[in-house]
């Protein structure tokens, strides 16, 4: 036999042998891997072959960290989402994982885990950012022009006029602003400042829910940049806040105007 003949035989060899020993792509032979497991191409197996319908805020498992009892919330702002299907809460280091988990299973159809519309999600949205601009103002009513109120109100100027042109996009009417009826000042600016926290991660948590049913790329920037303001500027701001409030200085804080110090 020549000698490229035999050497074409001998890689032959090589290749089949090679075929033989690494199995299928997971790494294991075919016959020794385990019953129902799906090779590294699958859906549940792969993150780039994964469902992009499949989240945490889809999930019947899935539950926002901020509404599990204490100290579960505790990591609300770093962890979102934790996973209830094991029993005991399991916060969630990425919502990645939900798009190839064999668990995943969709929610329940009903008023709160039904899907959201565009709508639905746009007025919830909106109204938050109501809320949360007629609070700043009762606080500065009562306090006075004490920061981070006074620039977080401008701030929810600019997103509820962001979120209103969402609606004319689509010609619906936008929801009437009847938070300043709705709302009051706390008692003290500590109680002010740690309320408006627990706020902001209320509101990081809503748009990770609302964010997956909003579709057109421009409404999709609005809310992810309202929910990148939120986390990188306005809670920490308030924590800031927070922490001045309980300082002792050689004059009272925190005390409403025209109440004199207890």
């Amino acid at each position: 036999m020549p000698a490229s003949n035999r050497l074409q035989a001998r890689r032959r060899r090589a290749k089949d042998g090679g075929r033989e020993n690494r199995g299928d792509a997971t790494g294991q032979p075919s016959e020794e891997r385990p019953s129902g497991e799906r090779t590294a191409r699958g859906r549940s197996s792969n993150r780039r072959g994964g469902n992009a319908d499949h989240h945490a805020s889809t999930c019947r498992w899935a539950i926002p960290t901020l509404f599990l009892p204490a100290p579960y919330w505790w990591d609300a702002e770093d962890r979102p989402w934790a996973c209830v299907r094991d029993g005991a809460p399991r916060a969630l280091e990425t919502t990645e994982v939900c798009t190839d988990c064999p668990y995943w299973e969709p929610r329940p159809r009903g008023p709160l885990t039904g899907p959201v519309s565009i709508v639905q999600a746009f007025r919830e949205a909106l109204e938050d950012t109501y809320r949360a601009r007629a609070t700043c103002r009762k606080v500065i009513e009562a306090f006075g022009p004490v920061q981070p109120f006074v620039k977080t109100m401008q701030a929810e100027e600019r997103y509820a006029r962001a979120l209103s042109s969402l609606f004319d996009r689509m010609a619906v009417q936008p929801p009437r602003d009847t938070w300043p009826a709705r709302v009051s000042a706390p008692d003290t600016l500590v109680e002010a400042c740690a309320a408006a926290g627990r706020a902001e991660m209320e509101r990081q948590a809503m748009y990770e829910r609302l964010i997956p049913f909003v579709r057109d790329p421009a409404a999709r920037r609005i809310m992810r940049r309202i929910q990148s303001q939120s986390q990188r500027r306005h809670l920490p701001a308030f924590r800031r806040c927070f922490t001045r409030a309980l300082k002792p200085t050689g004059r009272p804080r925190g005390v409403r105007r025209g109440r004199s110090a207890p």
